[in-house]
C-alpha cells in the first residue's frame, strides 16, 4: 500500500486558512483576548488544499487580528512588494559625480564640515536621484566619509 506523499506547507499560508485561524480565536478558551490568542498559537491547522500543517505564532496571530480590525480582509491576502523588478541600485561613481556638483552649491558649518543629511536632500532637491533610487541609509553607506559630514579639504 504507498503513502500518500506529504505537501510541504506554503511559506504564505493561503488567505483563508488565517480566516479559519482569526474566527477560532472567538471559541478559544480564555477571559481575554491575548489568553485566547495564545491558545491558537499552541494549537496546529491543517491545510486541506494543500495538505500541509501550520504552526502560528501568538504574534503573527495578534498582528492579524490587528490588521484584519483596522483595514479588513484585504490586509491579510499577500501582495508583492509595489517596487519589485524596479532598478534602485545608484552606481558609486554617479553618486560622486552627484555629490560633487552638489558640495560646490553648500556652505560649510562652524567646524568646516556640511551635513550628509543636507547633502541628500540637496540631490533630492536637484533631481540628481529620486528617493526610490536612493535612500538615506544607502547614501551614508556609500558616501562613509567619517561621521555625519562630509569634511572640505583645501
Amino acid at each position: 500500500m504507498a503513502s500518500k506523499p506529504s505537501l510541504k506547507p506554503l511559506k504564505n499560508p493561503p488567505l483563508e486558512l488565517k480566516l479559519r485561524v482569526l474566527s477560532a480565536i472567538d471559541y478559544a478558551p480564555g477571559n481575554c483576548i491575548r489568553e485566547r490568542i495564545q491558545q491558537m498559537a499552541t494549537r496546529t491547522f491543517h491545510d486541506g488544499q494543500t495538505g500541509g500543517e501550520y504552526q502560528f505564532t501568538w504574534r503573527t496571530i495578534s498582528t492579524w487580528l490587528y490588521r484584519f480590525k483596522k483595514r479588513g480582509v484585504i490586509t491579510l491576502d499577500h501582495k508583492t512588494r509595489a517596487d519589485k523588478n524596479t532598478y534602485r541600485k545608484v552606481q558609486t561613481n554617479e553618486l560622486a559625480e552627484a555629490i560633487a556638483e552638489v558640495i560646490g552649491t553648500l556652505s560649510q558649518n562652524k567646524t568646516g564640515h556640511i551635513p550628509k543629511m543636507a547633502v541628500y536632500r540637496q540631490l533630492l532637491k536637484k533631481n540628481f536621484f529620486q528617493r526610490s533610487q536612493l535612500s538615506q541609509t544607502s547614501f551614508y553607506r556609500h558616501g562613509s566619509n567619517e561621521g555625519n559630514t562630509f569634511r572640505i579639504l583645501n
